[in-house]
């Protein structure tokens, strides 16, 4: 009587495909993992243009605040001088 040679029932084909099945699942994880990686640099650019945008912004709103000091300062001149001239009329 022969020995019939079954590959599937060998332990070390077994462990060959337990490690062929665990490389594959690696694998899938990688290209999820890659794809998630070009979605998340797809956001942070995002992030980037708007933050670059606010900062233009911030800017502007300093320069325009900036300006406010000046407009008090005239103000205030201003008054003064009504004042002065209306107390000595």
């Amino acid at each position: 009587m022969q020995r019939r040679y079954e590959p599937s029932s060998s332990p070390a084909v077994q462990a060959l495909q337990a490690k062929i099945l665990g490389k594959q699942r690696e694998y899938e994880n990688l290209l999820h993992l890659k794809d998630l990686s070009v979605g998340l640099a797809s956001q942070m650019e995002q992030l980037n243009l708007k933050i670059d945008t606010l900062s233009l912004g911030t800017d502007a709103i300093a320069d325009v605040l900036s300006g406010w000091s000046n407009v008090f300062r005239a103000i205030n001149l201003s008054t003064c001088k009504i004042n002065s001239v209306q107390g000595t009329a």
